[in-house]
């Protein structure tokens, strides 16, 4: 018989979402990207402790991808600047 790996779901939060100013991001640490419709990567944070709090200030209103990458495993949740 073939055991199959328990795979625990580890918390992906952003909020408030829409947000204007900050945001804050619960993650299993690691990188964090914002990204922004053309691809391109707009703010980068290593989450040590698997929080944090980003400025937004200075980004247009629009559309981003919050990525979160940690070994392999790819997360990403639309975030909403106004």
């Amino acid at each position: 018989l073939k055991t199959q790996p328990v795979l625990t779901e580890a918390p992906f939060s952003v909020y408030p979402n829409p947000s204007h100013d900050r945001v804050n991001i619960i993650a299993p640490p690691g990188q964090v990207s914002v990204i922004d419709v053309m691809g391109r990567t707009i703010i980068e944070a290593y989450l040590p402790e698997g929080k944090a709090e980003l400025d937004l200030t200075g980004l247009n209103p629009g559309i981003y991808l919050v990525r979160s990458i940690v070994q392999g495993d790819v997360r990403q949740v639309k975030l909403y600047v106004y």
